[in-house]
């Protein structure tokens, strides 16, 4: 499997089942299945933590935290080296600033950036990116609903690929609310990789 350093843009379209989820899903799933994580800076994490804040409250910003938590994602602190990396291609493409500790960590790793923020198109060919927003996604609420486990509706659908390659024993779905609730990928409290949440919802680094 490629390395992947994740986006704020992408882990919010995954969580709120914008176009393109699937795709962020489908890299989750095989990141758990290789039990190798995807990366993710903090700061983009603090970004999707702020964002969730303001639209819907603290409460529900420490609910997404533990989400989070339970996926395949190494959370990756800010070293020196790291923030100076991310401050040169500030200066160089005038990139929102937290968008520079995606990019920097991407470069770090020599990884695949998963984003469907336009901006990162300033970075042109020095960055490679996989184009969450560029997925086709079509989907119904029923469809939606039918990916709760157990759910036998006369609209369930079809078991997914992963699902097909014996992965729905480690990765489950549930959405309580097809219009106004975001999705969410759980895995196996055992699942290897996870990055974990100490007391007050920060990140716990290995």
């Amino acid at each position: 499997m490629k390395t992947y350093v994740l986006d704020a843009s992408a882990l919010m379209t995954f969580f709120e089942d914008g176009p393109g989820a699937d795709k962020v899903e489908e890299l989750l799933a095989k990141a758990a299945e290789a039990k190798r994580p995807l990366a993710m800076s903090v700061v983009n994490w603090g970004e999707v933590y702020y964002s969730v804040w303001r639209a819907r409250g603290e409460k529900a910003a420490a609910a997404k935290l533990h989400e989070i938590a339970q996926l395949p994602i190494e959370i990756v602190g800010v070293e020196v080296e790291l923030g100076k990396l991310a401050a040169s291609l500030k200066a160089q493409h005038n990139l929102p600033y937290a968008d520079c500790f995606a990019a920097a960590l991407a470069q770090a790793r020599k990884a695949t950036l998963i984003t469907s923020d336009r901006d990162f198109e300033r970075v042109g060919t020095t960055l490679k990116i996989f184009w969450v927003s560029r997925c086709r996604l079509e989907r119904s609420s029923a469809d939606l609903l039918s990916k709760v486990r157990g759910f036998s509706g006369p609209h369930a659908r079809k078991p997914r690929t992963s699902e097909k390659r014996g992965l729905s024993s480690s990765v489950f779905l549930s959405a309580h609310n097809a219009t106004s609730q975001p999705r969410r990928l759980m895995l196996a409290p055992d699942t290897v990789g996870c990055n974990r949440l100490s007391g007050d919802g920060s990140p716990r680094y290995s």
